[in-house]
């Protein structure tokens, strides 16, 4: 059967839209048709559905190096390989785009770029057109400008690095000087300038070099006021005087920090009536910081010892301390008032007779040898040597109960001893009383730990909401801006695709300044990529959008007021901002969350901070399957988000992970302040205390763990659905 040109049609496209392939019934006789595709230098050729060529213009006859005779009703399978895109054509319809490597009769190797499309004739045949560009030199010429520009490329590295070697020649002694080497000028009109300032002034006070030498005002907008009027003072001093000019004062760096500065430099008189010092400045930041440290601790070593003075002066307990000699230093009221005497000038004496001290049984002078404070001065430990005292003042006698220890100095040498002597008659009201005293001071110091700990996470977490939600504004503003116009964008692109479809349609023969720049440009694929590419930008703009929107959401963590609220989109805000982390990653595999979601009412709460729990809960959760697949443990990793409501007025929040689970002495204290199972430098130990807080003490419910070890582990928090 012979195929006119006249009678093919462009098939239906799968995607319901018109073809914009030019209708050949419009365009003139066959042979009119024949001599145009004739004089196109692409190959092109139409095949049937048993592959045979049935059309081919010259171009295609002379790469293939037959006639038409020759080639017509041939198959392509008879000289070239036999590649399925095109039954795939014949099969879906969907014009295929390639580059195929071909070789010629000759044997010269060609890449051509090849457009296959589907068509059908009156009686429903399907043929196949294809075109082929010959894209060899545009490739070669691609290859050859990379090569050049590779090698300009490293002409450039090579002379760029030439300079800076020459340039670090020059400045290397003045940037390897700790502190900033500088000039400073004074001119005889006043004029102030840093001819030369080295690369510590970047170091020190956060200014670059060159900026400070364009403007001297830089380096003395960083002192400090209190100390701007003495440092200007100094330098006039100094330039009236041509002696060494000292500097102590405090400077801020650009970035906020504030700094010690110790400057010395020496000034010069110039020729033309100028002063020019030169010199240094030193950071003494850290002496400085060394120096109020001693006066602190100078300061607290001296209250501790009015406060140690004022323990012992205030102890019901005796303490006695002397040197290695035996000489008394010190023998406190409590010590006077159970041996009723002062004390005594050294340890030489019989102390049983002095101070009527008798061994348990007692009638039985109390050895010298024994004495615990003899002994502790010798290096021995002594612990409760029961004594009984029996003196004039009281005749009925008290047992005391003394220990004693050894006093060494930081060479381990023995320098004396110190005891301390109790009245055990009253021990058991005693012990009581200061039993009730150290639970007293637990609960103080875990209350206070706690207080500190939500004072310090409470202001960085308002910090970091109030940054969040400033990012967030700014980020906002131009995406909002953004994907407002694509909309417009979008539309724009249609019509003008919509006008340029009709130009080809009923101008299917450009000029050939028209058709050269349709070529240059692939207006083909512009045409079918270009509405993809809008619609791919107003995909990214949208989903920049929602993760703002996560953001300020979760970064309302000041909020004082409860209100009514999702808590699933709580934690559907939570797992976006954490869907860095849940991705799959060179050490593991995706994380995969699971969530059965309940029907929830809107629960009445404060949501930044169920925010924050939810975070804290979650980010541990990933944390402990990283650890279970690092510790080797072979699974797949997922966390599962339950929610429901119990008992009509509670709403229960479960967040379960199938990592390695938690040993029971961990987890009886995973709410304490401070405690965590982290690497150091990984954990506060306080994002699961401060959330039992809020869920506990600010909404009057619960948080429980579930866990055992190598098994899964589950937090479980509920709270009412209506606050009190």
């Amino acid at each position: 059967m012979q195929i006119q040109p006249s009678g093919i049609k462009r098939s239906p496209d799968p995607n319901g839209t018109e073809s914009t392939e030019p209708d050949f019934r419009q365009g003139g006789s066959p042979e009119f048709l024949k001599a145009m595709i004739n004089k196109m230098t692409d190959l092109i050729f139409v095949k049937d559905r048993q592959h045979r060529w049935v059309l081919l213009n010259d171009a295609f006859c002379n790469f293939m190096g037959c006639s038409q005779t020759e080639l017509s009703g041939k198959s392509d399978r008879d000289f070239l390989p036999d590649y399925e895109a095109d039954e795939l054509v014949f099969i879906t319809g969907i014009p295929n785009e390639d580059e195929e490597f071909l070789i010629e009769t000759q044997g010269k190797n060609h890449i051509f770029s090849i457009r296959k499309s589907l068509f059908e004739d009156e009686v429903g045949n399907q043929f196949l057109l294809g075109v082929m560009r010959d894209v060899t030199c545009s490739k070669q010429v691609e290859a050859e400008l990379r090569q050049t520009n590779e090698r300009l490329l490293a002409s450039v590295r090579e002379c760029t690095q030439a300079l800076l070697e020459s340039e670090a020649s020059l400045l290397r002694l003045t940037d390897n000087v700790p502190g900033i080497i500088y000039q400073f000028r004074l001119d005889a009109d006043g004029t102030m300038s840093f001819p030369f300032v080295s690369s510590g002034c970047r170091d020190i006070i956060k200014l670059e070099p060159k900026a400070v030498q364009q403007d001297s005002a830089l380096m003395f907008a960083t002192v400090h006021p209190d100390d701007a009027e003495a440092l200007q003072s100094a330098i006039a001093y100094s330039a009236q005087t041509l002696q060494i000019w000292k500097s102590e004062h405090r400077a801020f760096s650009t970035d906020g920090q504030l700094k010690w500065i110790k400057a010395i430099s020496r000034p010069t008189s110039q020729p033309d009536g100028s002063i020019l010092w030169d010199g240094c400045l030193i950071d003494i930041s850290d002496q400085q910081a060394a120096l109020r440290e001693r006066e602190r601790i100078e300061a607290e070593l001296q209250k501790q010892t009015n406060i140690l003075q004022l323990i012992l002066d205030s102890m019901s307990d005796g303490v006695i301390v002397a040197d290695e000699l035996g000489k008394v230093l010190v023998f406190n009221p409590a010590a006077e008032r159970i041996f009723i005497k002062a004390e005594p000038d050294s340890l030489t004496s019989e102390l049983s007779q002095q101070y009527g001290i008798f061994l348990p049984d007692m009638e039985t002078p109390f050895p010298k040898a024994q004495t615990p404070l003899l002994q502790a001065i010798q290096g021995k430990d002594v612990d409760n040597i029961e004594m009984f005292i029996r003196h004039p003042q009281s005749p009925d006698g008290i047992w005391v109960s003394t220990s004693g220890r050894p006093i060494r100095d930081a060479h381990n040498i023995f320098k004396g001893g110190v005891v301390v002597c109790r009245d055990v008659t009253e021990r058991k009201q005693a012990e009581a009383q200061l039993k009730q005293q150290k639970e007293q001071l637990e609960t103080a110091l875990i209350e206070l730990q706690r207080t500190q700990a939500q004072m310090l996470q409470n202001e960085k977490m308002s910090s970091l909401g109030q940054l969040v939600a400033g990012v967030a504004h700014e980020i906002n503003n131009p995406v909002n801006f953004i994907h407002a116009n694509l909309s417009y964008a979008d539309q724009y692109t249609q019509d003008i695709l919509e006008l340029l479809q009709l130009y080809q349609q009923h101008y299917p023969d450009p000029v050939s300044e028209i058709q050269d720049v349709v070529e240059a440009i692939e207006l083909d694929f512009l045409q079918e990529d270009l509405p993809k590419l809008v619609s791919s930008m107003k995909v990214g703009t949208q989903r920049i959008s929602d993760i703002v929107l996560s953001l300020r959401n979760f970064s309302r963590l000041d909020e004082a007021e409860r209100k009514a609220v999702d808590l699933h989109e709580g934690i559907d805000k939570t797992l976006m901002i954490l869907q860095h982390r849940l991705k799959k990653n060179s050490h593991r595999p995706e994380i995969k969350v699971i969530k059965e979601y309940s029907n929830l009412p809107a629960v009445e709460c404060y949501a930044g901070q169920l925010n924050q729990v939810f975070m804290n809960i979650i980010a541990n959760a990933i944390d402990a399957l990283e650890e279970a697949v690092a510790g080797g443990k072979k699974f797949t990793p997922a966390i599962k988000i339950r929610t429901q409501v119990v008992e009509q007025n509670y709403v229960v929040i479960g967040i379960a992970d199938n990592g390695v689970g938690i040993p029971d002495l961990a987890k009886q204290r995973l709410f304490d302040p401070f405690f965590t199972t982290k690497p150091v430098g990984k954990g506060t130990g306080m994002g699961l205390s401060i959330s039992y807080q809020i869920v506990a003490e600010k909404h009057g419910g619960s948080l429980n763990c579930v866990s055992e070890t190598g098994q899964d582990t589950e937090f479980a928090i509920a709270i009412p659905l209506r606050q009190k």
